[in-house]
């Protein structure tokens, strides 16, 4: 009996946090980023949808060259799976930017 209980308390332990848990927040959040515009990124921007602002260059003083790839974990603390996306070239052409990205329903994001 005392094993019956023990392991039924076990079960509700290991359970009722999984209530709590937003659903959104446990989403994978990478995404592979692809260079397939024939320039250099110099810089590549992702924030939230519901911001007015752009984050953090997450190259970090790094460069995306052409023809490559770069795995992003675009999670922010927040929750939020909706991304507005900027990437800056460094020939002067205009950024590519893309409205609204599921970061976390999206695997694989193409800069044209």
């Amino acid at each position: 009996m005392r094993k019956v209980v023990l392991a039924a308390a076990f079960m509700v332990a290991v359970a009722v946090p999984s209530f709590f848990v937003d659903p959104a927040s446990a989403e994978n959040r990478w995404v592979r980023v692809c260079n397939n515009s024939g320039a250099t990124v110099r810089e590549l921007y992702g924030s939230r949808a519901s911001t007015d602002s752009w984050e953090e260059d997450v190259l970090h003083e790094k460069v995306l060259p052409a023809r490559t790839c770069i795995n992003v974990n675009w999670n922010d603390g927040t929750g939020a799976c909706i991304f507005d996306i900027k990437a800056v070239f460094n020939n002067g052409r205009s950024p590519y930017v893309v409205y609204g990205v599921n970061v976390c329903r999206v695997s694989d994001l193409n800069i044209r």
